[in-house]
């Protein structure tokens, strides 16, 4: 949720956190974006998804309202406006999710 609570923004820090004390055969962000999905849930900023869309990649990105705190309509206006192309925000608004869900 929440575009991943920061995690996106801390993948550099976290690996070079972690250096050569912890052996992983992958770097730890290899395995954060292999597993991990976002939703936009009450974080309709575009600086957080352009951050999200580059560490992430657009197709770990799924559409979501944070109802009660954020109405469903300013999460909706906010994706219908903001600064992606219309491919990206067609994979946010429900094709990943389809994909994720196979359905």
């Amino acid at each position: 949720g929440h575009l991943g609570e920061t995690a996106p923004f801390l993948l550099w820090r976290t690996q070079n956190a972690l250096g050569d004390r912890v052996k992983m055969p992958r770097a730890f962000a290899d395995y954060y974006r292999a597993h991990f999905w976002l939703t936009t849930s009450g974080a309709f900023s575009d600086a957080a998804l352009a951050c999200s869309i580059a560490e992430m990649g657009v197709d770990r990105i799924l559409f979501s309202v944070d109802w009660p705190f954020v109405s469903n309509l300013a999460g909706r206006k906010w994706l219908d406006q903001a600064p992606i192309n219309e491919l990206d925000r067609s994979l946010i608004f429900g094709a990943n999710a389809r994909k994720l869900l196979k359905l």
